[in-house]
């Protein structure tokens, strides 16, 4: 279930992201953890391993097939789906109709990184 870990500044904080109950051995730690620092645990909607499976899919699409140049596909702040980067001249439209998921999808545009 583990989704993934992030540290807030305010309040300063480690946050646990965790898809459905969490295990005796992690919430033991988290416990522990709390004696010393403040511990967040936030449900997530999805898996690290989900996310990661789901990504991969996306990122294989074929684009000759699909006539859209991915760049990246990560995994959204909250573990609530994925963000897909792709490329500058893609039409969003487009974009959105052949890029289907069962999770929720942001988009943005990105590119090769070029040195000045």
């Amino acid at each position: 279930g583990f989704g993934m870990l992030a540290v807030e500044d305010e309040p300063s904080s480690v946050v646990l992201f965790w898809k459905g109950p969490l295990p005796r051995p992690v919430q033991g730690l988290v416990d522990e953890l709390q004696r010393t620092v403040r511990v967040v645990v936030r449900d997530a909607v999805y898996s690290q391993d989900e996310l990661r499976e789901e990504a991969r899919r996306i990122a294989a699409l074929d684009q000759a097939r699909i006539g859209v140049k991915i760049w990246g596909v990560g995994s959204l702040n909250d573990c609530s789906g994925l963000t897909v980067v792709i490329d500058r001249s893609t039409d969003l439209a487009r974009a959105r109709h052949e890029i289907a998921s069962v999770m929720k999808l942001e988009f943005s545009f990105g590119g090769p990184i070029m040195a000045l």
